[in-house]
């Protein structure tokens, strides 16, 4: 989550049946939010004003995800400060990582460690 205002398109076209949906993650944005503060972009680490000077990134997305616009949109960011960021978009729902039994998700798994090691080599 990279845009607790919750602006970006996904978050309407995924919101029910993928997982994800937005019940659960106003949940979990209502316990990440300080109690009487509002949603908004201050809270939200792709409106922050300066990206450079922070580690390479590595962003996994998810192509039926809710959160996958705004994951694209800060590896936007994040590259245009000057940030080396790869990019991988993995074909599932936004728990991939956690379905360990599918031919795609152990893929992914062999895609983000390759990437790891990329990054830590």
């Amino acid at each position: 989550m990279t845009d607790c205002a919750g602006t970006m398109a996904s978050r309407d076209t995924f919101a029910f049946g993928y997982y994800l949906t937005r019940a659960r993650m106003d949940w979990f944005e209502e316990c990440f939010v300080p109690e009487g503060e509002e949603r908004n972009p201050r809270l939200s680490p792709l409106y922050a004003e300066d990206l450079s000077g922070l580690a390479p990134a590595l962003v996994s997305l998810a192509i039926a995800d809710p959160l996958r616009d705004e994951g694209e949109a800060y590896a936007q960011r994040l590259a245009e400060a000057g940030v080396p960021v790869t990019v991988d978009w993995m074909p599932m729902l936004h728990a991939w990582f956690n379905l360990t039994v599918s031919r795609s998700s152990r893929r992914g798994h062999e895609v983000l460690a390759a990437r790891v090691n990329e990054l830590l080599g």
